[in-house]
């Protein structure tokens, strides 16, 4: 009996100082897990916190960066090095927001930085974990604070079905809330599940070390799983579901006409290899904006990164992390160069 409280001690006690040097470790090196850099706000769900930095990302990740937060919720960019430019405001999600890269390396900060070969720029109001609806409430919270004269709104593709879904990214929804068809979404949970997502979002925070550790588990278990899935003909995409984005794109279109700009749109890269189905997603939103009469221009990214491929095999590997689908710094710069083509022959 006393071995076993010996070994019970033991292990309390090595399970305490890990956790302590962990979490010595991670305020040391600055990293802030994602939710550190959000806060609440009942209009969006969910926006940056104004004038927070940390580094994101850490010594098991292939990227560790310098992540600013500007006095507007903006991700920082770089400032325009030109006295008159046509101004764009950027929308979406963690593509957009770009953590993974250095203030100065997204594509918002490389459009800035080039403004005298295109005279264009632009401010980054990307935020992690928004879908349409955070987008629009995004919007709809900063568009009449700035004069500008386009709004672009990078698509992720999880936003099609995420769209359909309130507890999408359920750990964000439950400590924040969450903006869905215009109204405030505040979850009512039991006390226990309260605690359990207060844990995993504290830990994920403030633990990196056993947060990569927990993560590397689930992910082993998950590839374990799909091996067990035989995978037939990739299903393609329900219309519905992009019908519905349509839906909310109209509704964000009127917002951006409110304030007399253009609204363009865009789908993310598709990274892998194989981007049928991803290419049929961005022909089936081109044909349903075009049914509905919608003054929206789509910038068919998808395709136009699949094109550069064929040309250079190794693009698409370069442009995104070894372990994280995210663009990676040599991605941005991809990115921006398309934007700025993009809208340039659009006449803004």
């Amino acid at each position: 009996m006393k071995r076993l409280f010996n070994l019970i001690l033991i292990f309390i006690i090595s399970i305490f100082l890990w956790l302590f040097v962990d979490i010595v470790a991670t305020n040391f090196l600055d990293i802030r897990g994602f939710s550190k850099f959000l806060t609440a706000h009942k209009k969006v769900g969910h926006i940056n916190k104004p004038n927070f930095k940390g580094h994101f990302g850490g010594p098991f990740n292939d990227f560790y960066a310098n992540v600013s937060i500007g006095s507007k919720s903006e991700r920082t960019s770089s400032n325009k090095i030109c006295k008159t430019t046509k101004e764009v405001i950027f929308i979406g999600d963690s593509t957009v927001a770009g953590f993974e890269v250095e203030d100065d390396e997204t594509f918002v900060s490389l459009i800035n930085l080039s403004c005298k070969d295109h005279g264009l720029s632009g401010i980054n109001f990307g935020v992690r974990a928004h879908d349409t609806h955070g987008v629009i409430g995004n919007y709809q919270r900063v568009g009449h604070a700035h004069d500008h004269q386009a709004v672009f709104y990078l698509i992720s593709h999880n936003d099609v079905t995420g769209n359909n879904i309130i507890l999408d990214y359920k750990n964000i929804v439950m400590k924040f809330g969450r903006i869905y068809d215009g109204n405030f979404y505040k979850p009512k949970i039991s006390f226990i599940k309260k605690i359990y997502y207060g844990i995993r979002v504290f830990v994920s925070d403030n633990f990196y070390f056993t947060t990569k550790y927990i993560r590397t588990l689930e992910m082993s278990s998950n590839v374990r799983n799909e091996k067990k899935i035989k995978l037939s003909k990739v299903k393609p995409y329900n219309i519905k579901d992009i019908e519905r984005l349509v839906t909310l794109l109209s509704i964000l279109k009127k917002e951006v006409d409110n304030n007399r700009a253009g609204l363009f749109v865009g789908f993310s890269p598709c990274l892998n290899y194989d981007c049928e189905k991803e290419i049929e997603l961005e022909n089936l939103l081109s044909k349903e904006i075009n049914k509905r009469n919608l003054d929206i221009r789509l910038f068919k990214i998808i395709k136009k990164v699949n094109d550069m491929a064929l040309k250079r095999p190794n693009i698409k590997r370069k442009m995104k992390f070894r372990s994280d689908q995210h663009l990676s710094k040599f991605g941005h710069k991809i990115i921006s160069y398309i934007l700025v083509n993009e809208l340039i022959n659009s006449k803004i």
